[in-house]
């Protein structure tokens, strides 16, 4: 999963950032690279996605197979899946954005 490559290399990514802060031509215009420096706040949503993918990943891999019938698996992944997302759901705060998030789409 790209996304999780991505908080693997969270410590590298910072690190560039905070380069190109100390490399600018002018110190007080940001580079054009900085203006897509990842937050703190960013880096937890992105954290938070990889965190329920991973089980959607999961589903995608059991389905996708080509030299067996896989759709008998159907029911039970698709129900695997909606209990283990609706149990990440009861594990956010209610004032996280991710609950608010996904309680509007429903």
């Amino acid at each position: 999963m790209k996304i999780q490559i991505m908080l693997v290399f969270k410590p590298a990514i910072i690190n560039m950032f905070s380069g190109e802060c100390l490399s600018r031509d002018q110190q007080d215009k940001r580079s054009l690279l900085e203006n897509f420096a990842l937050s703190k706040s960013e880096f937890e949503v992105i954290t938070y996605v990889a965190h329920v993918l991973a089980p959607c990943k999961v589903a995608q891999e059991a389905l996708e197979g080509e030299k067996y019938v896989n759709v008998s698996l159907l029911p039970i992944v698709v129900h695997k899946l909606v209990n283990t997302l609706h149990d990440y759901l009861g594990d956010v705060d209610d004032n996280d954005q991710v609950q608010h998030a996904v309680s509007n789409e429903s």
